[in-house]
């Protein structure tokens, strides 16, 4: 039985991009690491997106979910599903506000289990990259994650309360 090679599929358009997002989630087994300053092209709101990420975490006890965000207002606001993904799953979803200094990022990531990942290297273009069963390329956006991860001490909670 032969190992499955790397595979890259770049995209163009947002629907590509939307449809790459809810595939990568639906490979996921166990970790997923996103980054966006707005998630705006995401549609974190949609049904679609919900449900993805719902399968996500029932797909195993030892799923997990780190988010990083830099706009916590517009979370709430915005994305009343995705928050209450986040408050359902709050002991398996973490969530981390990016300090001001960081709030001009311009890139957009998704690490799936450590072996694949989507990146757009400018959020305001709609082109990127899904690499799939490409451990090298998603350890270094691994690595780009934790030190975005790293450098936020503020979390977001999913609860009103803040609890």
């Amino acid at each position: 039985m032969s190992t499955p090679l790397p595979q890259a599929r770049f995209f163009e358009h947002r629907s590509e991009f939307q449809a790459t997002v809810l595939e990568a989630i639906g490979r996921a087994e166990t970790e997923l690491l996103m980054f966006d300053p707005t998630y705006a092209d995401w549609r974190i709101n949609a049904p679609e997106f919900e449900a993805a990420l719902l399968a996500f975490f029932g797909r195993s006890t030892r799923a997990a979910l780190r988010m990083v965000i830099t706009d916590a207002e517009r979370l709430n606001r915005d994305y009343p599903r995705l928050v209450r993904v986040l408050r359902q799953y709050a002991h398996r979803a973490d969530c981390r506000i990016t300090p001001e200094v960081h709030a001009s990022l311009n890139e957009t990531m998704l690490i799936v289990d450590r072996s694949s990942a989507l990146r757009r290297p400018i959020t305001t273009r709609t082109n990127g990259v899904w690499r799939v069963l490409d451990s090298e390329y998603a350890n270094a956006q691994h690595d780009r994650f934790e030190e975005l991860w790293e450098a936020c001490h503020e979390r977001f909670s999913p609860t009103t309360l803040g609890l």
